[in-house]
């Protein structure tokens, strides 16, 4: 029981970092499983109204995808990042409808444990890079750092 209540205020002190960045756009990304496991890691991107995101792969080959990349740590090691399905939205500075991402979305991390993995927090060091838009224009493109929490259960 002792394990629940360090993972409840850990996970507590961790979701409490996510802050929005100069547009608003906050991410909040924790996970926990057991040894030998596959743990799916979801990193929710909110994204302010009257923003976009452009998609993992964007409608135009000059506007800036959007890419999660996370190093592992020795015992969890990252199997795959998957990409939601983009949304088709009309932006006028490209006469034409985008592949993006709006509202509230994810970004799902496939990570395995490895047999033997002692309980504990793992921080593992993750970079979102990605291009804000509105309907009108794009932000220069930013790049964010920030640590993913696996938690290792008993």
């Amino acid at each position: 029981m002792r394990w629940l209540l360090g993972l409840a205020l850990g996970v507590a002190a961790f979701l409490a970092q996510a802050q929005p960045g100069e547009e608003g756009v906050a991410i909040r990304a924790w996970a926990a499983g057991r040894p030998g496991s596959a743990v799916a890691l979801v990193v929710a991107l909110e994204i302010p109204e009257g923003w976009a995101l452009q998609a993992h792969q964007p409608s135009l080959p000059h506007l800036i995808p959007t890419v999660l990349a996370v190093e592992p740590a020795a015992d969890v090691q990252v199997e795959e990042i998957r990409y939601p399905e983009a949304q088709e939205k009309y932006l006028a500075f490209a006469k034409r409808a985008l592949a993006v991402y709006t509202g509230t979305t994810a970004i799902v991390v496939v990570l395995r444990i490895a047999e033997g993995a002692a309980p504990g927090l793992r921080l593992l060091p993750a970079r979102l890079r990605f291009q804000l838009c509105t309907a009108t224009y794009c932000l220069l493109p930013e790049e964010r750092e920030f640590l993913l929490g696996v938690w290792v259960l008993p």
